[in-house]
């Protein structure tokens, strides 16, 4: 096996022998050196990767379908999701472009698959048209970002938290949509099914915010908590009476009914429409339809306040973050007094008065996998909070938990 990787034959002669004698000395000093390792735990735990625990909370949420194009880190989840197609009976498929994947994942949720579709900061910028596709016609889609470093083609191999901002904004005009923030594979999988469940109740697009550094690193975890899918607000009998797909409601969640179901009439249209599906630029009939999307939001802050903070110790100074920045933080936190971890999970709609809540009269630091300092602006829109510090990282790697310990240190002075 060693000769193979040389083509020179001197050299490769030359190796070989190095590798026997490294190996000889390696059996010598087992001999001198009586040592083992003490099983920390009689439990079973899983190796896992982000990558694939966030493909096993997909299909936990119920997932029939994936499609997606090729680009690293996001690659794993294809490639792991089209291993096990057959055996969950789920359809995985690999189209010619970005485009043609989220707008197969649209398609496919409009005639009732829960589908999928996993990329990464350039796959997602071709993906923004659709975006706005599914947000119109109110179609619920889960798109995974496993981000790395941009712009263009960035580094494909490093990581990095830059496209938050980019994925808030995302597509021309107004829609209510979710991003949420694993920190770790267990987190991944569990907002993996979360994001597919939420899609589904309120039919809006839910964008995973994932990276390299997460998705492609491995932890020993315990098994991983039975899920379960939530259908939603979906019509699987026979309609009866008049059918409006866009029906207004107290709540913006119309009934959803699927092409072929008996008694209903199903219209999709990207155009501004009224509650039939049909084309309109009635002013109050846009008003209605655009408040009515935008009704969703009252449900999906709640949801936010709930479950969109996590808490890791206490103190007078908090430390805040997201993402896989969150395992860096915890670990300085080990080295720490005093210091308080809070941890965005929901990203939109964003947590204020839980946010606000826990660093309410206490000196705040934000530190994450950017430049710019993206969850710094976000502190300040919604909780009008100008943070007294800021770490960011922003070269592919991810941030040390030694200049994590040494950049709240300087804080607490």
């Amino acid at each position: 096996a060693v000769a193979s990787q040389f083509r020179s034959r001197e050299v490769a002669e030359v190796n070989v022998k190095l590798a026997e004698k490294g190996y000889s000395m390696g059996v010598e000093l087992r001999r001198r050196v009586r040592f083992q390792l003490k099983r920390l735990s009689s439990s079973r735990r899983l190796l896992i990767d982000g990558n694939s625990a966030l493909a096993l909370g997909l299909l936990a949420g119920g997932m029939t379908a994936f499609f997606s194009y090729p680009m690293t880190p996001a690659s794993p989840i294809l490639h792991f999701l089209a291993e096990i197609q057959r055996e969950y009976g789920i359809v995985v498929f690999q189209p010619e472009s970005e485009l043609a994947a989220i707008n197969m994942a649209v398609g496919a949720a409009y005639a009732g698959a829960r589908a999928a579709v996993a990329t990464s900061g350039g796959g997602f910028s071709l993906m923004v048209e659709a975006l706005g596709q599914a947000a119109m016609t109110e179609t619920p889609v889960v798109i995974v970002n496993v981000q790395r470093p941009g712009p263009s083609t960035g580094m494909p191999t490093h990581t990095a938290q830059s496209d938050l901002r980019f994925v808030l904004h995302a597509s021309q005009g107004e829609f209510p949509r979710v991003v949420l923030a694993p920190s770790n594979p267990l987190e991944a999988y569990e907002l993996g099914c979360e994001a597919m469940n939420i899609a589904w109740k309120y039919q809006v697009p839910v964008i995973v915010l994932s990276d390299k550094f997460l998705a492609e690193s491995f932890w020993t975890i315990p098994d991983l908590p039975r899920l379960e899918p939530e259908e939603g607000r979906v019509l699987r009998g026979e309609v009866q009476g008049d059918y409006a797909r866009y029906r207004l409601t107290g709540d913006g969640v119309s009934p959803m009914a699927v092409p072929g179901t008996r008694g209903a009439l199903v219209y999709a249209n990207t155009s501004e429409h009224d509650e039939y599906g049909f084309g309109t630029i009635d002013p109050a009939v846009v008003r209605a339809m655009q408040e009515k999307r935008f009704l969703k939001l009252r449900s999906l802050r709640a949801e936010a306040e709930r479950k969109g903070v996590k808490v890791h110790g206490d103190g007078q100074v908090v430390l805040a973050t997201w993402g896989s920045t969150t395992m860096v933080a915890r670990e300085a936190l080990r080295e720490l007094e005093g210091v308080k971890l809070v941890q965005l999970v929901w990203l939109e709609p964003f947590p204020a008065e839980s946010f606000a809540q826990e660093v309410s009269g206490r000196k705040l630091l934000v530190v994450e996998n950017n430049m710019r300092g993206q969850l710094v602006s976000l502190i300040r829109e919604h909780v009008l909070r100008q943070p007294e510090g800021f770490l960011g990282r922003y070269d592919g790697r991810p941030l040390d938990p030694e200049e994590v310990v040494e950049f709240v240190k300087m804080h607490m002075r």
